[in-house]
């Protein structure tokens, strides 16, 4: 059984999907940017028998008979599995995975644990107030949806340009936007988990995440040991869980994970922030962290 193949569609714009809505078409250099991530995953979460539906290519009936995945099951996405006739497991609705993915519901979410102080803004005023109010401090503004350092802005007081208040107006007129005060990050953690039909969640074992200077991801790497004591240990799972129990209750189900990172508080001390980012989808390193488990999961 986990020797079967898996058809896969690898939309790693989908961050686009969930911000225009039905109807979305991603443009070319999304395909190719799939097949290097594609070679890039093969050994982890791919495997060489796989098959990757390319919409570049003529897909029809390619996959019968296979079980068909994506990195998130997106309305476009299913309609290619499903020209390949693939066997896709049911999804959650497209409205869920939007719902969950937004900044905003992983901000509203309590983890019972240390977390960095941020708000939501519904307003360009109560923007200003509050970059006003904080002239020493620096903030990212974060839209709905972004990955990889994108769909963010930093500010330091107010605007210092017109490309600054254009992006902020048009932001804001889209959806409330996410402040968040600037750190200096110690290190990055990302904790996996599965959850299925029925609501039980499956956990891997945390791991470091390396990101460069833009916040863009490098790579997913078990913890050495002894890169967390046992209270960094307790606090990431509670964060964990909240996530995880934030997601159920929306009604999601599928592979996600939670990043989290230790920053420079002050006077020396360090903090968690347990609660960045949910990504209710798959990310390059959850099957890293998964290991051996992660084909048996992903044909259950």
């Amino acid at each position: 059984m986990t020797n079967s193949p898996i058809a896969w569609v690898l939309n790693l714009d989908v961050e686009e999907e969930y911000a225009r809505g039905r109807g979305y078409t991603p443009k070319q250099r999304i395909h190719k940017l799939a097949r290097q991530y594609a070679r890039d995953l093969t050994g982890s979460l791919i495997h060489p028998d796989d098959l990757i539906i390319d919409a570049r290519n003529e897909n029809a009936g390619k996959a019968k008979g296979i079980r068909g995945l994506a990195w998130s099951p997106t309305p476009w996405a299913l309609t290619h599995l499903h020209n390949a006739n693939a066997r896709v497991p049911q999804p959650p609705e497209f409205a869920i995975l939007q719902n969950v993915n937004r900044k905003a519901f992983a901000q509203a979410i309590d983890p019972g644990a240390p977390r960095l102080a941020k708000h939501l803004e519904h307003s360009v005023q109560g923007v200003l107030n509050t970059l006003a109010n904080h002239p020493e401090k620096c903030w990212f503004l974060r839209r709905p949806y972004g990955v990889a350092g994108r769909g963010r802005l930093l500010f330091q007081g107010e605007p210092q340009s017109d490309k600054e208040l254009r992006w902020l107006n048009a932001s804001i007129e889209v959806a409330p936007l996410v402040m968040e005060p600037q750190v200096h990050i110690i290190r990055e953690i990302s904790t996996c988990g599965f959850i299925d039909r029925h609501g039980e969640t499956r956990w891997a074992p945390p791991c470091v995440q390396d990101i460069d200077e833009s916040g863009a991801w490098i790579r997913t790497r078990p913890c050495p040991e002894g890169e967390l004591d046992d209270m960094d240990i307790d606090q990431l799972q509670a964060g964990a869980d909240a996530a995880a129990s934030a997601l159920i209750d929306a009604g999601y189900w599928g592979p996600f994970s939670v990043d989290a990172f230790e920053y420079e508080y002050g006077d020396g001390v360090d903090a968690w922030n347990t609660l960045g980012e949910i990504n209710a989808r798959f990310t390059m390193g959850w099957a890293t962290a998964f290991g051996d488990l992660t084909r048996g999961i992903l044909l259950s």
